[in-house]
């Protein structure tokens, strides 16, 4: 007669699961995985999609993106590639733009800010503010800027700007967004989770826009950082030793099954 298996999941795992889609039905089943790490609770994302799956809870997977059609830039410590690019959002009666740096290696939020028009000025304050809070000046290798062409972007004054700084920079290619893909990937998140894009005021954009991206950055946990959120990637600075973290959970978590089905 066999044994427990580590992989049976225990009936607080199972309701846990259960109880945090019940709480909040938009969450994804990976999300679900990773916010239950916030209460101790390791669960891969296959175990909580087969128990939402087994209780009809499991809704159509939205956005998935074709193979190969994402770029693969890889860098192995923050401040190496920052993407910067910019989105629209209605305000009362006009269009103003969401204009964002992101980190790659941690897809961390640097900065942000809402304009309505995005000029050169624009562009040069929003690098030179994430510039000055990551204290830039002080590393060695300074981060690669990976935007699209617009005149904004690649005016020589902006060029020049970027070449006091000693900011290399990396544009896309001409109508391919997915050339910077983290940068995409942020907005489509950001469009598809609960904020809206349509505002009252500029202050209403700005309080509701702020929440959003303190939650990003410092609760919502991200697939493809193995569930850890953008600000705790960028701090540690070291996915090897995340990476080692996040399994020595998941043996903990089996260990424990096992013994609570063997008592």
């Amino acid at each position: 007669m066999k044994g427990p298996s580590p992989m049976r999941i225990t009936p607080v795992e199972k309701y846990s699961i259960i109880e945090k889609k019940i709480d909040n039905e938009k969450l994804s089943f990976r999300s679900i995985s990773g916010y239950l790490r916030e209460v101790n609770i390791w669960v891969s994302n296959s175990t909580a999609y087969r128990v939402l799956k087994e209780k009809g809870m499991v809704g159509p997977y939205m956005w998935q993106d074709p193979i190969g059609k994402d770029p693969k830039y890889e860098p192995y410590r923050p401040n190496m590639l920052w993407g910067e690019d910019w989105t629209a959002i209605w305000i009362d009666r006009s269009y103003w733009n969401l204009l964002t740096v992101i980190d790659y290696f941690s897809r961390m939020i640097i900065k942000w800010d809402i304009v309505q028009y995005v000029t050169k000025e624009s562009v040069q304050k929003i690098l030179y503010q994430s510039y000055k809070l990551q204290n830039i000046k002080e590393l060695e290798m300074k981060p690669i800027i990976r935007f699209d062409q617009h005149k904004s972007n690649i005016s020589w004054e902006t060029l020049e700007f970027l070449y006091k700084l000693e900011l290399d920079i990396s544009p896309s290619r001409a109508h391919r967004p997915t050339d910077n893909p983290r940068m995409e990937r942020f907005y489509r998140t950001i469009k598809t989770d609960d904020i809206k894009i349509r505002y009252d005021d500029y202050n209403q954009a700005k309080d509701v826009i702020a929440k959003y991206i303190d939650h990003y950055n410092n609760k919502r946990p991200h697939q493809s950082l193995w569930g850890y959120t953008p600000a705790y990637v960028h701090k540690i600075g070291n996915k090897s030793c995340i990476y080692d973290h996040y399994r020595s959970k998941i043996v903990k978590a089996r260990k424990n099954r096992l013994d609570y089905w063997k008592s």
